[in-house]
Protein backbone atom coordinates (compact mmCIF):
# COMPACT_ATOMS: atom_id res chain seq x y z
CA UNK A 1 0.00 0.00 0.00
CA UNK A 2 1.43 3.35 -0.58
CA UNK A 3 1.44 6.22 1.32
CA UNK A 4 -1.12 9.50 0.23
CA UNK A 5 1.76 11.71 -0.30
CA UNK A 6 4.02 9.20 -1.90
CA UNK A 7 5.16 10.67 -5.60
CA UNK A 8 6.52 8.73 -8.38
CA UNK A 9 9.88 8.29 -8.96
CA UNK A 10 9.96 9.90 -12.37
CA UNK A 11 8.91 13.22 -10.86
CA UNK A 12 11.97 13.46 -9.01
CA UNK A 13 14.20 11.77 -11.85
CA UNK A 14 14.17 14.01 -14.59
CA UNK A 15 15.86 11.17 -16.84
CA UNK A 16 13.05 8.99 -15.96
CA UNK A 17 10.70 11.73 -17.47
CA UNK A 18 12.19 12.07 -20.24
CA UNK A 19 12.53 8.27 -21.02
CA UNK A 20 8.58 7.87 -19.76
CA UNK A 21 7.50 11.42 -22.46
CA UNK A 22 9.80 9.11 -24.99
CA UNK A 23 7.66 6.09 -24.35
CA UNK A 24 4.27 7.64 -24.41
CA UNK A 25 5.38 9.69 -27.88
CA UNK A 26 6.28 6.90 -29.86
CA UNK A 27 2.74 5.07 -28.84
CA UNK A 28 0.92 8.31 -29.66
CA UNK A 29 2.74 8.72 -33.03
CA UNK A 30 1.70 5.12 -34.03
CA UNK A 31 -1.87 5.76 -33.25
CA UNK A 32 -1.36 8.63 -35.28
CA UNK A 33 0.50 7.30 -38.63
CA UNK A 34 -2.87 4.97 -38.01
CA UNK A 35 -5.19 7.69 -38.37
CA UNK A 36 -6.84 8.63 -41.91
CA UNK A 37 -6.91 12.52 -41.00
CA UNK A 38 -9.94 12.49 -43.79
CA UNK A 39 -11.80 10.11 -42.20
CA UNK A 40 -11.49 11.03 -38.58
CA UNK A 41 -10.94 15.10 -38.52
CA UNK A 42 -11.47 15.27 -35.02
CA UNK A 43 -10.00 12.63 -33.63
CA UNK A 44 -6.71 13.04 -35.65
CA UNK A 45 -6.92 16.94 -34.45
CA UNK A 46 -7.06 16.12 -31.32
CA UNK A 47 -4.31 13.46 -31.02
CA UNK A 48 -1.93 15.78 -32.88
CA UNK A 49 -2.24 18.38 -30.85
CA UNK A 50 -1.29 15.93 -27.95
CA UNK A 51 1.29 15.27 -29.63
CA UNK A 52 2.33 18.27 -30.29
CA UNK A 53 1.93 19.25 -26.54
CA UNK A 54 4.25 16.16 -25.29
CA UNK A 55 6.91 16.83 -27.93
CA UNK A 56 6.63 20.52 -26.26
CA UNK A 57 6.96 19.11 -22.43
CA UNK A 58 10.20 17.15 -23.82
CA UNK A 59 12.29 19.73 -25.20
CA UNK A 60 11.14 22.35 -22.14
CA UNK A 61 12.40 19.13 -19.78
CA UNK A 62 15.04 18.28 -21.97
CA UNK A 63 16.53 21.69 -21.88
CA UNK A 64 16.62 22.00 -18.21
CA UNK A 65 18.12 18.64 -17.75
CA UNK A 66 20.82 19.91 -19.98
CA UNK A 67 19.89 17.87 -22.80
CA UNK A 68 20.28 13.73 -22.99
CA UNK A 69 18.32 10.79 -23.80
CA UNK A 70 15.05 12.27 -24.12
CA UNK A 71 13.29 9.23 -26.56
CA UNK A 72 14.52 6.38 -23.83
CA UNK A 73 16.37 4.34 -26.53
CA UNK A 74 19.30 4.40 -24.05
CA UNK A 75 21.45 6.77 -26.44
CA UNK A 76 22.32 10.35 -26.27
CA UNK A 77 20.20 11.89 -28.62
CA UNK A 78 21.73 14.07 -31.64
CA UNK A 79 21.66 17.80 -31.56
CA UNK A 80 21.65 17.34 -35.83
CA UNK A 81 18.49 15.73 -36.13
CA UNK A 82 19.74 12.37 -37.33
Amino acid sequence: MTEPDAVPDEVDDPAARLRSLGRRLRREKRVLERLNPLEEPERYEALFTRVVELEAERRALRGASGGGDDDGDGEPDDPGGD
